[in-house]
C-alpha cells in the first residue's frame, strides 16, 4: 500500500484515514520514528493511560509479550514517581 504525504509548513504530516486504519492507530498514539537512509519507518507501539486509577496498556492491535508489557508499566511508574519527587 503506497500513499503520497505532503507536509504543511509547520513540518506536519497527515496520515489518511485508510493507512491510520491499516496500522490501527488512532488520535494521542504513540508512533516510533526510525530512519535508515532516506527511509522514515513509522511502528505504532503501546502507550499507558490512567483510568479510573488503574493503568491501561493501549496495544496498537497486535500482541505484546508480557515481559514487554511489565517494563512498559515499570517504566510509567518510574516517570510518575520522578514527578512526584520533583514537585516536592
Amino acid at each position: 500500500m503506497d500513499f503520497t504525504l505532503r507536509m504543511d509548513r509547520r513540518g506536519r504530516v497527515l496520515l489518511p484515514k485508510r493507512l491510520r486504519n491499516a496500522i490501527d492507530v488512532k488520535p494521542g498514539d504513540a508512533l516510533l520514528a526510525h530512519l535508515d537512509g532516506a527511509v522514515l519507518k513509522l511502528t505504532p507501539i503501546a502507550t499507558l493511560r490512567k483510568v479510573d486509577g488503574f493503568l491501561i496498556l493501549d496495544l496498537p492491535g497486535k500482541p505484546v509479550l508480557i515481559g514487554d508489557a511489565v517494563a512498559i508499566v515499570r517504566a510509567a511508574r518510574e516517570r510518575e514517581l520522578l514527578e512526584r519527587v520533583k514537585k516536592k
